[in-house]
């Protein structure tokens, strides 16, 4: 067990540095959603018990959101500047991996709070930092600079973090140790609402 602990931070962790925020999403966060009972890791290492299943959220800055919209898609870095997507139905062998509304944190960050989560002066953050490590696991996109940040507070402030309204989610299963990047599928990311 203190293996497969090592093996999920391992692979949390190095999701973060290849994460991308697309459509019309503004923020990303991951949480470690159990480990895959039987088979082989799509990624990374290839015996079961070293496969994590990791969901996947999609913070939006449109306000009173309702319906999902997209897949999700992971691909890994082969380590020789190329990647292999690995999740989603683009990959190999891939099923569609819809994202949800109803993710597994509902109750703890339900969507369409007063104030935005991008708020840090509001219990909407509070919560979203009771449920994430903000900056390890929890990201928002800095729109000035087109990268991710950890402390929204200065980009908020400027205008260039924009409110958080809601997440989606979807569960990635079977990833083994690596790194990741994060995305909308690319066979159904033409039908998003806003690119």
């Amino acid at each position: 067990m203190k293996n497969m602990k090592r093996l999920a931070i391992a692979s949390i962790l190095t999701m973060a540095g290849g994460t991308a925020v697309y459509g019309h999403s503004n923020s990303v966060g991951f949480l470690l959603a159990g480990t895959q009972a039987s088979g082989t890791c799509v990624a990374g290492v290839t015996t079961a018990v070293n496969c994590v299943n990791v969901e996947v959220f999609f913070g939006t800055w449109h306000n009173n959101t309702t319906t999902a919209e997209g897949d999700l898609a992971i691909w890994i870095d082969n380590g020789d500047g190329t990647e292999t997507q690995v999740i989603g139905q683009s990959a190999s062998g891939g099923t569609q991996v819809p994202f949800v509304m109803g993710d597994s944190l509902e109750a703890t960050i339900p969507d369409n709070p007063t104030p935005s989560y991008s708020d840090t002066t509001g219990s909407p953050y509070a919560a979203l930092s009771g449920a994430f490590s903000i900056g390890s696991n929890y990201f928002f996109h800095d729109d000035d600079n087109n990268v991710l940040v950890g402390d929204p507070t200065s980009e908020y402030s400027s205008g260039a973090v924009v409110d958080v309204w809601a997440h989606q989610s979807a569960i990635a299963v079977g990833l083994g140790a690596g790194t990741y990047r994060i995305g909308y599928d690319p066979a159904t990311v033409g039908g998003l609402s806003a690119t």
